[in-house]
């Protein structure tokens, strides 16, 4: 908290700045591939794509944002609250992605729902499942990794 509390706003600053540079890319790709979709799409794929886009930007930056506010106001309760549930958004965030949005990707055909001009909205979804896949992966071998090492040996 007293890293929030003197140095939050910068903290602030370099966490929308990290987000922008690793993120901005999937809601521009959504919000240029939904203009693609024709009016008989059997899914409200168009719809997810639409609202995924908006979550992932806007949810990050409130609960950064109300982190740094309940730190700055010296607010401890909810400064608690906020940083022990942050990964509460970031997993529903995530579900909301790999089930809901997998479920409709996969009840959606390119013939019904793409057009034929401009970005396919579906092969963009193809695209960020595998590249999902890929980080979930190593993400997970990554946690096998640091969970099954052991720690320092003191000899001697």
């Amino acid at each position: 908290m007293f890293i929030h509390r003197t140095q939050g706003w910068s903290l602030m600053a370099l966490g929308f700045c990290i987000q922008v540079l690793c993120c901005w890319w999937i809601p521009v790709m959504f919000f240029l591939s939904v203009v693609n979709f024709t009016t008989f799409c059997e899914t409200r794929l168009r719809t997810w794509m639409v609202v995924f886009a908006v979550l992932i930007l806007a949810i990050p930056l409130t609960i950064q944002c109300l982190n740094v506010s309940c730190a700055k106001l010296g607010y401890r309760f909810g400064y608690v609250v906020v940083s022990k549930c942050s990964w509460v958004a970031g997993a529903a965030l995530l579900g909301y992605f790999m089930i809901y949005g997998l479920y409709l990707y996969e009840n959606s055909t390119y013939v019904m729902c793409y057009d034929g001009t401009g970005l396919n909205p579906l092969a963009i979804m193809r695209a960020l499942w595998i590249l999902s896949f890929c980080f979930l992966t190593l993400l997970g071998i990554g946690m096998a990794c640091i969970c099954c090492s052991r720690g320092p040996r003191l000899e001697g």
